[in-house]
């Protein structure tokens, strides 16, 4: 193989973390003794999931007490046609 090939793959791969450098950041993260992960919340997600989730119920809500039955085949059509037909 071309030296200047191997220099081109070796540029690019020099990034990648060695197996021993992922186990010191994964230790140094741990406090001594303890096996759990460390987890941080992210409140902009948070905030995000709980919008999606009540306009998910008001959707239904919507849906269920106050659109004609047309309009909700209508969306079901839509829905069937947008996850069958388009995703293939």
């Amino acid at each position: 193989m071309d030296s200047r090939k191997v220099k081109c793959l070796q540029d690019f791969t020099s990034h990648v973390p060695s197996d021993t450098d992922r186990e010191r950041a994964l230790t140094d993260a741990k406090a001594p003794g303890d096996n759990s992960v460390l987890r941080k919340i992210v409140w902009r997600n948070v905030i995000f999931f709980i919008y999606t989730h009540l306009a998910a119920l008001y959707g239904a809500y919507l849906i269920t007490f106050k659109a004609k039955a047309l309009t909700a085949l209508c969306g079901e059509y839509l829905q069937y046609s947008v996850t069958v037909i388009w995703a293939g």
